[in-house]
């Protein structure tokens, strides 16, 4: 945790990383928070991290992080591997989920989930998931191991953002497409998901209404049948303290202050807070 005392090390991050990721992950009020997390997470065992580099060039090879949580969780253990590639990064996370969650088997349910990059937001890998079977005799025939496996490509453009402040819209568009092959002889369909979403408002401001307008389109490849799924919404008005009528004319409002004036307010009421309280 001694990452925020090294000034170098967060002035290389903040080269690497966008403003969103800084604001998220390198500021010194979010140690707390960041502990207070790790506290709470119920593990059984040490956690393992492994990292390789290649001796001649030190060039990084290899990371892996394995968790193994506590008894309760939903999930047993988890291996998180990081394998850069000619393309962009490769990642695969694996793992088991608690044991009995089948009615007809007390072992786990394992998955295994690989992650390549193709640069621009392209991502393509596989899914492998793994139900246990089961011999028990009182069954009245062997319940056979299941699995389900299925290859995919997703596409995330980055968001299109168009600001007209002449027309008054300020919008950004979101776009991202699915394509899952099953595994030959699952009897499955291949999919194809394509979800879009704009969201926009008509100012500037901060408090000003956020529209959203999205879709979801689910096709089945094989029979060009289509689910269509859409949603449109927007967040509340800004809240504005009612004006009374009744009041003195004289009467501060403080909904017409800017900034500056509600920060000396604040101030001047803390300062008579603290000075009642001693």
């Amino acid at each position: 945790m001694d990452l925020y005392a090294d000034q170098e090390l967060l002035a290389l991050l903040r080269e690497v990383l966008t403003m969103e990721e800084q604001a998220a992950y390198l500021q010194p009020t979010m140690l707390l928070s960041f502990l207070s997390m790790l506290d709470k997470v119920q593990l059984s065992g040490n956690v393992t991290v492994r990292r390789q580099f290649d001796s001649a060039t030190g060039a990084f090879l290899h990371e892996s992080v394995y968790l193994p949580f506590a008894e309760g969780f939903p999930v047993s253990e988890v291996t998180l591997v990081h394998l850069p590639q000619e393309t962009g990064d490769g990642y695969q996370v694996s793992g088991a989920l608690k044991a009995g969650l089948t009615p007809w088997s007390a072992g786990s349910i394992t998955f295994d989930v690989t992650a390549v990059s193709g640069g621009e937001g392209i991502w393509s890998g596989d899914v492998r998931v793994t139900i246990p079977g089961s011999t028990d005799a009182e069954l009245l025939e062997p319940i056979p191991d299941q699995a389900f496996a299925f290859s995919y490509n997703l596409d995330i453009p980055e968001p299109v953002v168009n600001n007209d402040v002449y027309g008054g819209r300020f919008e950004k568009t979101y776009a991202a497409t699915l394509l899952i092959r099953p595994e030959e002889g699952s009897g499955l369909s291949p999919l194809s998901v394509k979800a879009g979403a704009v969201i926009y408002s008509k100012s500037s401001s901060v408090g000003s209404v956020t529209y959203l307008e999205s879709t979801l389109d689910v096709t089945d490849m094989d029979t060009s049948s289509v689910l269509h799924l859409s949603f449109d919404g927007k967040t509340a008005t800004g809240w504005t303290p009612l004006y009374l009528a009744e009041a003195p004319a004289n009467a501060l409002r403080v909904d017409l202050l800017d900034a500056n004036g509600r920060t000396e307010i604040l101030n001047a009421l803390l300062t008579k807070l603290t000075g009642a309280a001693q």
